[in-house]
C-alpha cells in the first residue's frame, strides 16, 4: 500500500497553509484565463492559422534542442511555446501564447522568443517567487532561479 497514514498525509485543519491555497488559487485562474493550457487536441508541431507552430519545444539559449540534446543528461532547461492546436477545437481562434520554462537543473538566463511588434511577454508565474505579482518582460532574457517553473503569456500593448 502506497497510502501515508502518518504526519507525510495528514493535513492540520486547524492550521492551514494560506500560501499554498493561494498559488493553487492562481494555478487555477491560470488555467481558466489561458486556453492554450486547457486544449483537448494533442500539439504536434504543425503550423495553424496564424503559421505559427502549435508547440515549439526550445532550449533556454532559444535553440530547438537536437537529437543529442534529449539524450543528454545535463540538459535540465526546457521550454514551450504553446499556441492553439493546429486543427484543434479551437481553430480559427485567437488565444495568447504561453511560454514555459521548466528549469530542473541551475539558474539559468533563458532567452524568450522574440514577439511581433506591438506585442510582449508578462510573467504570470515563479514558482521561486509564488506571490510575485504579473509583471510585463521587456528584455530578451529572463532569470530562471534553479528547480524552477516561468509561465509567461504573450500580451498586447
Amino acid at each position: 500500500d502506497l497510502a501515508q497514514d502518518n504526519a507525510t498525509g495528514w493535513l492540520d485543519w486547524e492550521r492551514p497553509d494560506h500560501e499554498l491555497a493561494a498559488f493553487v488559487a492562481r494555478l487555477i485562474a491560470l488555467r481558466r484565463d489561458h486556453p492554450v493550457l486547457r486544449q483537448r487536441a494533442f500539439l504536434h508541431g504543425r503550423p495553424g492559422g496564424d503559421g505559427a507552430r502549435d508547440i515549439v519545444w526550445r532550449r533556454c539559449d532559444g535553440a530547438e534542442p537536437s537529437d543529442a540534446d534529449w539524450h543528454d543528461p545535463a540538459f535540465r532547461c526546457l521550454c514551450a511555446e504553446l499556441r492553439l492546436a493546429a486543427g484543434g477545437d479551437a481553430a480559427g481562434e485567437e488565444a495568447p501564447a504561453v511560454y514555459a520554462i521548466f528549469n530542473a537543473g541551475p539558474a539559468v538566463q533563458a532567452a524568450l522568443p522574440a514577439l511581433p511588434a506591438g506585442r510582449f511577454w508578462r510573467l504570470l508565474l515563479d514558482t521561486a517567487h509564488p506571490s510575485q505579482e504579473p509583471c510585463r518582460q521587456d528584455k530578451a532574457r529572463i532569470g530562471v532561479a534553479q528547480g524552477t517553473v516561468l509561465v509567461l503569456a504573450e500580451a498586447a500593448e
